[in-house]
């Protein structure tokens, strides 16, 4: 259930001294919406992971005042461009995706406010060993006794931080 959220923070917290960025790149934006099981308008921070032998993609993603995050892992072949499937186990040729909602004005849903994105697509529109840009628009369905559906979408730029694995 939380393997996406587990392997992000995975891939965010392994890897040897000699892949990690010299120096600070900058801090990623993301703009998204939210409707279904909660409603609303976000901004934020967006990250970008890659690592190991694979190149596995990270795109991780924190909404202002803790409201909740949104994960997308799973990718094999390091940053490109393109438009990749979300949903499923992330089995290299598509996204997995994730995301924390309980925050979100105060309202609890699911598990934990956990949902698994399902369906949809993340589009790259520009990509290095840096940074990636792109769009999502994807939907889900909340874990735990309330289930519901949620969709996401929005505009991002994911840029390599100080402290993550990237090539």
């Amino acid at each position: 259930m939380f393997a996406g959220a587990l392997t992000l923070l995975t891939l965010a917290a392994c890897g040897s001294d000699d892949l990690l960025p010299d120096e600070e790149v900058g801090e990623g934006e993301v703009a998204m919406q939210i409707s279904g099981a909660v409603e609303g308008s976000f901004s934020g921070t967006a990250s970008l992971t890659v690592l190991g032998p694979e190149s596995v993609v990270g795109i991780g993603i924190t909404l202002d005042d803790g409201a909740g995050t949104v994960n997308f892992t799973g990718l094999t072949g390091g940053p490109r461009t393109g438009t990749f499937p979300v949903g499923g186990a992330g089995d290299g040729t598509n996204f997995q995706g994730t995301v924390l909602l309980d925050a979100i004005n105060d309202v609890s849903i699911g598990s934990g406010g956990f949902a698994n994105l399902n369906g949809g697509s993340l589009t790259i529109t520009s990509a290095d060993d840096r940074s990636v840009e792109g769009q999502f628009t994807s939907t889900g369905q909340t874990l735990g006794d309330t289930q519901a559906e949620i969709t996401v979408s929005g505009s991002f730029e994911a840029v390599c931080r100080l402290g993550a694995v990237c090539p």
